[in-house]
């Protein structure tokens, strides 16, 4: 059985009083400082998540500036390559993620144990095989399963470069009574 993550709390909020006192800022300078950035500071109350997001977003844009102190003259293309890379990657992940939630792509993890249900499937199948035909025919018909099974595997693999746990010829290879 396997054990369930703990769900996330919800991120919480700030009033915007508590965030001013606790910068040592005066609301008008906080609003201020929202307006010229574009932070989420400005509103009655602060998202702890969104600002962690605008934080992050701002020290990656910005890192050529605050590796160099600010005082070295860094170029507007240097600065503007930094940025389209941040924001291309941003719209790549926004584009993946919409992807899955759209059911056009689906993560490779679900594909992987989507193999293994279909080689679990085939392996029952022989062991029913196996038990309810004489013993030649079980032969005959457990090597057409491993066969079958050893060419859709090998397919899955090829088309979607997909390592299955499991043996995909171990067919329900039991001992026979």
């Amino acid at each position: 059985m396997s054990k369930k993550k703990p769900q996330p709390a919800e991120p919480p909020k700030i009033k915007k009083g508590d965030w001013c006192r606790w910068s040592g800022r005066q609301h008008k300078v906080v609003n201020e400082q929202a307006k010229r950035y574009d932070a989420p500071i400005g509103g009655p109350t602060i998202d702890v998540a969104e600002l962690a997001q605008w934080l992050h977003d701002f020290l990656a844009e910005n890192a050529l500036r605050l590796r160099d102190g600010g005082d070295s003259e860094i170029s507007q293309t240097e600065l503007d390559r930094a940025k389209l890379r941040q924001s291309t990657a941003r719209a790549d992940a926004l584009e993946l993620a919409n992807e899955v939630r759209r059911g056009e792509l689906v993560p490779r993890e679900h594909v992987r144990r989507g193999f293994e249900v279909i080689a679990a499937q085939f392996r029952e199948l022989g062991d029913k095989l196996g038990r309810q035909l004489s013993k030649k025919p079980a032969d005959k018909a457990h090597q057409l399963l491993e066969s079958t099974w050893s060419e859709v595997a090998t397919a899955l693999q090829r088309y979607f470069d997909v390592e299955l746990e499991n043996d995909p010829t171990d067919l329900g290879r039991k001992q026979r009574g």
